[in-house]
C-alpha cells in the first residue's frame, strides 16, 4: 500500500435516502471528515445512468468535479455509478472508485464494489454483504437513546413498527395496513408501548390510514415533521421487538442490527431480489412472520468487516 494519503473522501448518491445512507455510512466509517454529495444529472443522463459516462463530468456538482485529489469516491445507486465512471474517465488513477450495489454495467471503471448477495454479482473486486450498509451499532443506539431520553420511562415491552412503501416487488396498500393492524390489535395486551413510524416512501393517502389505525390502538405515531423530530433511531434503540414492512432492504437490514426479534407481514408472494433477501434472513433466524414466536438473536452488523476489507484494498491510506 502507498504511504500517500487520500486528500478527499466523498459519499455520492442521488436524492434517495437509502442510497445516501449506505454511501455515507461507509464513507464516514472509513474517515470521519468524509463529505456527502448529492448528484442530479439532466433527464436523459439520469434515464440512461450509469451508461455514457464520457460527457457526464460537466454535470457533476463542483464538490465532486473539483475535489482535491487523491480522491476516494464512494457511490450508491445508478446515478452515483455514473458519477464514479465520469470521475474515473476524467481523473484516472487519481481517484479510487467504490460502488455500492450492482451498477448494471461493465465494471472496468470501478476499483471496488460492495454488493448484497441478492444482487448475484461476483468477481475479484466484489465484496458481498447479506443486506444494506448502515451506521447502526451500540454507539449509534446509545446516542439515539440519549437524543430521546423522554422515551426511557415508557412501559415495556416496546414494539416498534416501521412502515415503508410499495415497490415493484411488494405492495404496501390499504389491504396490507388492515391486515397489519388487525394482527397488532390481537397482540396489544402483550405490548406495553406500541410505536409506529412511516418513511419518506409511504404514500400520503396511506399516512392518514396509519394514523387512524394507530389512534385506535393508543399507539405513538410519527408520519412526518408535523409530529415532531423523527424518532426512527429511538424506535430501533428502545425496541424489544421490531415489526418492519417487507418492502425495504434498508429498514430490514437496520432492524436486524439491533439484536431483538424482527417480524414482517406478507400478503402476497415475494419475487426476485427481495425474495432472495427475505429467504437469507429467515434461514439465519433473523426474520419471522408477524404471528410467529421468536427470540433475540445476535445483531447482524456487516459494516466493520467491510471497512476492514476496503482498507486492505485501498491504493492510498486514509490518514
Amino acid at each position: 500500500m502507498s504511504s500517500h494519503r487520500f486528500a478527499t473522501v466523498l459519499a455520492l448518491s442521488d436524492h434517495a435516502a437509502g442510497n445516501r445512507r449506505q454511501a455515507t455510512a461507509l464513507a464516514q466509517a472509513l474517515r470521519t471528515d468524509a463529505h456527502q454529495v448529492e448528484v442530479a444529472f439532466p433527464h436523459v443522463s439520469r434515464w440512461l445512468a450509469p451508461h455514457w459516462p464520457d460527457n457526464a463530468i460537466s454535470s457533476l456538482p463542483a464538490a465532486a468535479r473539483e475535489a482535491e485529489g487523491p480522491l476516494l469516491a464512494i457511490g450508491c445507486g445508478r446515478q452515483a455509478a455514473l458519477a464514479l465512471r465520469a470521475l474515473k474517465r476524467a481523473r484516472g488513477r487519481e481517484v479510487f472508485t467504490l460502488q455500492i450495489l450492482d451498477p448494471r454495467c461493465r465494471l472496468d471503471d470501478f476499483d471496488l464494489l460492495v454488493v448484497p448477495e441478492h444482487d448475484d454479482l461476483s468477481g475479484p473486486k466484489v465484496l458481498r454483504t447479506l443486506g444494506a450498509l448502515h451506521p447502526v451499532d451500540e454507539r449509534w443506539l446509545a446516542q439515539a437513546r440519549e437524543n430521546f431520553r423522554d422515551f426511557a420511562g415508557l412501559p415495556k415491552p416496546w414494539t416498534s413498527v416501521l412502515i415503508g412503501g410499495p415497490n415493484r416487488a411488494q405492495s404496501i396498500d390499504a389491504h396490507w395496513l388492515d391486515r397489519l393492524f388487525d394482527q397488532l390489535a390481537g397482540q396489544r395486551e402483550r405490548v406495553g408501548t406500541l410505536a409506529i413510524s412511516a418513511s419518506r416512501r409511504t404514500p400520503a393517502k396511506l399516512r392518514e390510514l396509519i394514523r387512524r389505525h394507530a389512534l385506535k390502538l393508543d399507539a405513538m405515531v410519527w408520519l412526518d415533521d408535523r409530529d415532531g423530530p423523527n424518532p426512527y433511531p429511538a424506535l430501533l434503540a428502545y425496541a424489544d421487538r421490531i415489526v418492519v414492512s417487507p418492502d425495504s432492504v434498508n429498514m430490514m437490514s437496520e432492524a436486524v442490527a439491533v439484536g431483538v426479534p424482527v417480524h414482517t407481514l406478507l400478503t402476497q408472494p415475494l419475487k426476485g431480489k427481495l425474495q432472495r433477501f427475505h429467504a437469507a434472513l429467515r434461514e439465519r433466524g433473523l426474520l419471522h412472520d408477524l404471528a410467529a414466536r421468536s427470540w433475540p438473536r445476535p445483531p447482524l452488523r456487516e459494516l466493520p468487516a467491510i471497512v476492514d476489507e476496503v482498507r486492505a484494498r485501498l491504493t492510498y491510506t486514509l490518514g
